[in-house]
């Protein structure tokens, strides 16, 4: 259903770029307060919040980057199963990093995946990638969430689309 890995590591001056410009997007002209976003290279979903082509600090996976942060306790992303809309590629490869360099040592949130009405957990740290089969997800109904943010994160997000 998923793949996770840890030990994975980003710069802190892309960390601290994303922070200063992360805006709260808009969502059917209602500002969402839930996370800030970002977005890189092709456009996945935020209009206001797309940067234009991909830093060099993330380039590999991918032709699309949505950062995410979640900077507060009351930071989150309720239950969704991600689009597959304009997909090329099934994968998703999800990462996350601490924002302060002294919570790199602590479980900074929980991800849950919800199958039907079971439900897994997973500790996301410092530098966990978490992958899954897009296209499996969709069709089977795999939904999953961050319901409270422990410490402060970044979220990268790498798809691959046409």
């Amino acid at each position: 259903m998923f793949d996770v890995e840890y030990g994975y590591n980003c710069s802190f001056d892309f960390i601290k770029y994303c922070c200063d410009n992360a805006i709260y997007p808009k969502f059917k002209d209602k500002q969402i307060k839930a996370r800030r976003v970002l977005e890189f290279g092709k456009k996945y979903y935020w209009d206001d919040a797309h940067k234009g082509e991909i830093p060099k600090d993330i380039n590999g996976f991918g032709n699309s980057i949505l950062i995410n942060i979640y900077d507060n306790k009351n930071s989150y992303i309720n239950w969704h199963t991600d689009s597959i809309k304009n997909l090329k590629d099934k994968y998703v490869e999800s990462y996350s990093f601490a924002i302060n360099k002294e919570d790199q040592d602590k479980i900074l949130a929980v991800i849950e995946f919800r199958k039907n009405k079971e439900i897994t957990k997973i500790d996301i740290k410092h530098g966990t990638k978490i992958s899954w089969n897009l296209e499996y997800h969709y069709n089977n109904k795999i939904s999953h969430r961050v319901l409270k943010t422990f410490y402060p994160r970044i979220n990268l997000t790498k798809r691959n689309l046409i």
